[in-house]
């Protein structure tokens, strides 16, 4: 009808966008069937997904026992993966945006590529001497608010400690760092740095060092903490909340100029995935030193 024709190059437009996210949907199928590499790091990352959500050692709270993609999530993954793994592809042009209500699954399924990307570094020639040497962030995650963060931190964490699972059970030889979440939120919840310098004491200044000094002492514990929480992101266990669980170690610099300071918590329980070591840290100086595979931050921190 006349009055309807003015909406029909608008009907036309979508019409064509549509296609093209069909063709690319394609495309990024084929990519994956044609390149083994790419298929590999696929398979990882989506068994580290159901890993992360399915497994029986999950605290009830965290585990989603019939867990399974859900269309638009593996849709996105299929739209996305030939643009993210292909360095002079056409599609990173092209800015996505997964668009759909608070808990229908968002998180998911962006998480399938920061997975697949993560994975595809170790396994491709061109990257994996730089990733076993000095590994480098894979994703940077920003959000408005920092419960916002914190709750997502959590599910990260289940993310990375699937993958370092997924990894130990390949037959691949080359050592990697353990993939990592990075919580950067600002001094006002986490230390900056590890020490205090000994010329510029700042009694006002939180350190890691500060906040053993609390324990030690019986004091209560400083806002600005590096215990971010109260329980274990994979079993519940409380033991994560605790500072005695938590420790500065001495580890190789990647570039062989001696020793560099790394903080490390784990879970007391011995069935839990993170008994030897939690994949995290919130300390900025630690994160500069050990870049995390992913880093999970606030935009007010992005600011600064």
């Amino acid at each position: 009808q006349p009055h309807l024709e003015k909406f029909t190059h608008i009907f036309q437009q979508h019409a064509q966008n549509v296609q093209h996210s069909l063709d690319r949907m394609k495309n990024g199928a084929d990519f994956l069937l044609r390149d083994p590499l790419a298929r590999e790091a696929f398979r990882l990352a989506n068994c580290s997904i159901r890993f992360s959500q399915r497994d029986s050692s999950l605290n009830k709270a965290y585990r989603i026992e019939h867990f399974e993609w859900r269309p638009f999530q593996f849709a996105f993954q299929l739209l996305n993966v030939e643009g993210l793994l292909q360095k002079n592809h056409q599609d990173r042009q092209i800015l996505d945006l997964a668009w759909f209500p608070t808990g229908g699954g968002k998180t998911e399924a962006y998480l399938g590529l920061i997975a697949t990307t993560s994975f595809y570094r170790r396994l491709n020639p061109e990257t994996q001497h730089r990733e076993s040497v000095a590994p480098s962030i894979s994703a940077i995650m920003r959000y408005t608010l920092r419960l916002l963060t914190a709750d997502q931190a959590g599910r990260l964490i289940r993310l990375c400690g699937a993958m370092n699972h997924l990894w130990k059970m390949t037959d691949n030889t080359t050592h990697f760092a353990p993939f990592t979440v990075g919580m950067w939120i600002g001094e006002s919840s986490s230390p900056n740095k590890f020490f205090s310098h000994p010329d510029y004491q700042n009694k006002s200044t939180v350190t890691v060092e500060t906040v053993f000094d609390h324990h030690i002492r019986g004091e209560e514990l400083p806002e600005s903490s590096f215990i971010q929480f109260t329980t274990c992101p994979w079993c519940g266990d409380s033991s994560v909340g605790d500072v005695e669980n938590w420790e500065i170690i001495d580890v190789p610099s990647p570039i062989g100029s001696g020793p560099i300071p790394k903080l490390v918590g784990r879970c007391t329980m011995m069935s839990c995935i993170f008994n030897e070591r939690l994949p995290f840290s919130c300390v900025d100086e630690d994160l500069y030193l050990h870049p995390p595979t992913i880093l999970l931050g606030t935009v007010d921190k992005m600011v600064q």
